[in-house]
Parts: C-alpha cells; structure tokens; sequence
C-alpha cells in the first residue's frame, strides 16, 4: 500500500506527494507556495476510521438497551421476589 497520498497545491495546482496523516505545513516544489496542511487521509482510510467508530457507537448502545430492557428487570423482579420472600 503506498505510504503517501497527492494533494494539489492551492497556487499552481502542482500535484504534491504528501505523507498519510501529515498534518503541518509544506512548501510547493514548483511555485514555493507554503501551506497548512491538515491531517491527510485517503478517502477510504477516512471512510474505514468513520465506519469503525459509527460501529463503535452503535454496540455502545446496544449495550445500553440490552441494561435497560433486559437485565434491569430481571434484576428488579430478583429484589422484589426477595422482598416478598
């Protein structure tokens, strides 16, 4: 897999190697414009990061409603069982 992704330079559309995740700042070979640049990601690397925590979230929740509709009222039925005991 290659290890840099090209971006165009904002002053003369130079092509530009850059690292994955550069983030600082670099200078065009062509024109010497300097520029910002945030952190560099191909679009499917960002896409897989996305999807990664999108699915994160949603076994969070999952979890969540399993406590809520599952787990909590067994729980409670178990303390008003020993109560009535």
């Amino acid at each position: 897999m290659e290890n840099k992704i090209k971006i165009s330079c904002q002053n003369c559309s130079k092509l530009l190697a850059v690292p994955k995740g550069f983030s600082g700042k670099i200078a065009c070979v062509q024109c010497h414009q300097v520029m910002d640049v945030d952190e560099v990601w191909p679009a499917e690397d960002w896409m897989e990061k996305r999807l990664k925590s999108i699915d994160e979230g949603i076994r969070e929740i999952s979890s969540a409603i399993w406590m809520v509709f599952f787990f909590l009222p067994i729980f409670i039925g178990v303390i008003i069982a020993l109560l009535l005991i």
